[in-house]
């Protein structure tokens, strides 16, 4: 049997920023069986009580959220992390980050 990935994030699972801020998001993946695995990341737009587009600028393994300017207190925007291996069959598993914004 083919057991799911592991992820680990870098730093909570809710966090706070100002409108107009980055928001750095990183994250580990591992295998228990030793399959690679690709990491995504995406915001969960219907989740979140902000309506906008919220844009993620992906590096790698790395992501930045730039909260839009528009963004209003209170609002909050959920960022996926998705690991996904490459065995059989191929497995998957999420992480969610909600970012709220503060004054």
């Amino acid at each position: 049997a083919n057991p799911n990935p592991r992820i680990e994030l870098a730093g909570p699972n809710m966090r706070t920023a100002k409108a107009g801020q980055r928001v750095a998001l990183t994250a580990k993946t591992s295998d228990p069986d030793g399959n690679a695995v690709a990491l995504k990341w995406w915001v969960w737009k219907e989740a979140g009580s902000y309506k906008g587009m919220a844009e993620l600028k992906l590096a790698g393994a790395d992501a930045a959220l730039l909260v839009p300017r528009d963004a209003r207190p209170g609002d909050t925007i959920q960022v996926i992390a998705e690991a996904t291996d490459d065995g059989a069959p191929a497995l998957t598993r999420y992480e969610k980050i909600v970012v709220t914004v503060e004054r």
